[in-house]
C-alpha cells in the first residue's frame, strides 16, 4: 500500500507542474467560490501572494484521496529568475473540513531565492520544522482554507509562514 501511495504522490507531484493564473479573492460570506482564486500567506513578515497556482486531486480511494498544491509568486514557474514558491502535499484527504499536521507524510516546503540562480528549499519534515493546514471547505471541483507553518533548511536556517489562505480549483483529478 505504501508503494502505491508513494506512486500516486510522485503522479501527482509531477502533474502539478501546470499552471493556472490567480485571480482576486472572493467568497467572503463563507460559501466556497471557485470563480476567483487565492494563495495568500506572510513569510518571515513579508506578504507573499501568488501570481500563479496549480492543484491536483488524486485517485479517490476508499473515499479518501490526496491532493498537492503550490503558488508561486511570480508567473514564471522554474524561469529565471528564481521565484518563492509554497509546495504542499496532503495524504489521505476525504470531502470534510479538517486541520492536517504538517509532517514527514502531509509535506510543505517553501523555496526561496539566494540571488540570481540560487534558491534555498525549507521543509517541515526537518527536525524543528511543524505546522497544519485546515481545510474548511471541499468540493469535487476545488477548496480552500488556511495554513501556518515553520520550515527549516539544510543549514539549519528556519522560515516562518503565518497567516496563509487558499481558494483554489483543481486543475486536474486522477
Amino acid at each position: 500500500m505504501f508503494a502505491i501511495r508513494t506512486a500516486l504522490t510522485a503522479m501527482l507531484l509531477l502533474v502539478t507542474l501546470g499552471i493556472a493564473p490567480a485571480c482576486d479573492a472572493g467568497g467572503d460570506d463563507g460559501t466556497l467560490d471557485l470563480e476567483t482564486g487565492t494563495f495568500v500567506a506572510t513569510v518571515d513578515g513579508e506578504a507573499f501572494d501568488a501570481a500563479v497556482t496549480a492543484a491536483t486531486r488524486g485517485l479517490v480511494i476508499n473515499d479518501q484521496y490526496d491532493i498537492t498544491f503550490r503558488g508561486e509568486d511570480e508567473a514564471t514557474f522554474g524561469d529565471d529568475p528564481p521565484t518563492t514558491t509554497i509546495h504542499f502535499t496532503l495524504l489521505d484527504v476525504t470531502d470534510n473540513p479538517a486541520t492536517y499536521d504538517l509532517t514527514r507524510l502531509n509535506t510543505a516546503r517553501i523555496t526561496i531565492p539566494d540571488g540570481a540562480d540560487a534558491t534555498t528549499t525549507y521543509t517541515v519534515s526537518a527536525d524543528g520544522g511543524s505546522g497544519a493546514v485546515t481545510i474548511t471547505a471541499i468540493s469535487d471541483e476545488g477548496f480552500e482554507g488556511t495554513f501556518q507553518f515553520t520550515a527549516v533548511a539544510d543549514d539549519g536556517a528556519t522560515v516562518e509562514v503565518t497567516d496563509g489562505a487558499f481558494n483554489l480549483r483543481y486543475d486536474s483529478t486522477m
